[in-house]
């Protein structure tokens, strides 16, 4: 006789699954349920096991593997025979870094073998940032210093860093003589290694954590979003607009007699005081987002794209005044932009943005922006949204760790 409430019919588990007496979520037993769903104590496979996704610890396997070290990312060995009487670069590497890892630069097997006197050269670490970066010279950041080198003496560089952004980084050995004297290196044997090496995510939120002594605290991330509160457009002779669009952000010469225009647009002096001032001291690979929004609707001779000049000043908490303020646009960003509405425009160094932004942001300088032109041509002529009732007002956004 059949059962009458049997546990299968064929393959079909009629049951919400079956589990042995003596099963125990996440303890003892099994259980294999209709919906898939199997818990087992020891599994043993034979042949290949598909598995989508793992997950250990909460944490799903890719996730995990990607956060392990991942070894020499870059190298180079020789054996360099530079000489110079100042400064002059050795060796140097390329490698992509990314946000929230640790790595080490690491320098070895290198010396100098001509020099007059002791302890009279020096090894540097330069770098530079950017997609793609710059190539190095001796005007470059140095990240660390050699002991001085006398004849023969084996040079070790080592510089560990937690990468605050995801960017090309490259970086050179150099050699400088301390006196003026000619100095050459040498790499003995093999010859000299330069090596970059990934030592996997920072395990906390930031390498600041933490302090030498009395007085230091822990490093946090911060972001905001300020607003302008104030913009102007100012005629080619520097007189103030005055129609309807004496707020809107008008560039170039659109040959309606006004000349080449300029606009200007400011923050407030609490946003200045509370959010721009906060980035003062601020190192830049510290800076993870530095981003400027502006809404395009107009383009010359009705064309859908254009250069935007863009620039920045220091006047703050209302512009103000009939006639344009001074100071010119110093070293302009011209980003090429297609279309209409809210764009963000990356204002980070790299691909034709000047350091000098986020520069003046650090020093303390920058309270505004300019959406201006020096050059002449249809191509330079673009209107965007401003502060006077306008849907899209300029924004800046800024994310990073203090």
């Amino acid at each position: 006789m059949a059962f009458t409430n049997p546990i299968l019919a064929g393959e079909a588990l009629n049951r919400t699954g079956i589990r042995s007496e003596n099963y125990v979520p996440g303890a003892s037993g099994w259980r294999i349920a209709s919906d898939g769903a199997a818990e087992f104590d020891n599994i043993g496979v034979r042949g290949n096991l598909w598995v989508p996704s793992v997950t250990l610890d909460g944490q799903d396997l890719a996730t995990r593997l990607n956060n392990m070290p991942k070894g020499c990312i870059a190298y180079i060995v020789g054996n360099p025979a530079v000489n110079t009487t100042t400064e002059t670069v050795v060796m140097s590497v390329e490698a992509d870094i990314v946000y929230g890892r640790y790595y080490e630069i690491f320098c070895t097997n290198l010396t100098t073998d001509v020099q007059t006197g002791t302890d009279t050269a020096e090894f540097k670490f330069r770098w530079t940032l950017g997609n793609p970066p710059a190539a190095v010279t001796t005007s470059s950041d140095v990240l660390a210093l050699g002991l001085r080198q006398s004849i023969f003496q084996i040079a070790v560089l080592r510089y560990p860093f937690w990468s605050g952004a995801t960017t090309r980084m490259r970086v050179a050995t150099t050699l400088a003589s301390l006196n003026g004297s000619n100095v050459r290196t040498w790499g003995p044997g093999a010859g000299a290694a330069l090596t970059v090496l990934d030592h996997g995510v920072a395990p906390y939120l930031h390498p600041g954590q933490g302090s030498i002594g009395s007085g230091g605290g822990a490093r946090t991330l911060k972001e905001w979003t300020i607003t302008a509160n104030e913009s102007r457009t100012y005629n080619g002779d520097g007189t103030l607009r005055t129609d309807g669009f004496a707020t809107t952000l008008v560039m170039g010469d659109w040959a309606n007699g006004r000349g080449n225009q300029r606009a200007w647009f400011t923050f407030s002096n609490s946003d200045v005081s509370t959010k721009l001032d906060d980035l003062i001291g601020v190192p830049a690979a510290d800076i993870v987002t530095a981003e400027l929004k502006l809404s395009p609707f107009q383009y010359s001779s009705l064309t859908d794209d254009g250069y935007l000049s863009i620039g920045f000043h220091n006047t703050a908490g209302g512009i103000g005044g009939g006639n344009e303020p001074g100071g010119g646009i110093p070293n302009v960003y011209r980003p090429y932009v297609i279309g209409t509405g809210p764009m963000w425009l990356g204002l980070k160094p790299g691909g034709g943005v000047p350091s000098n932004f986020l520069d003046s942001m650090r020093d303390g300088y920058l309270n505004g922006f300019m959406v201006g032109n020096t050059f002449g041509g249809s191509a330079y002529c673009i209107v965007c949204e401003g502060t006077g009732g306008w849907t899209n007002y300029p924004q800046l956004h800024m994310k990073y760790w203090k």
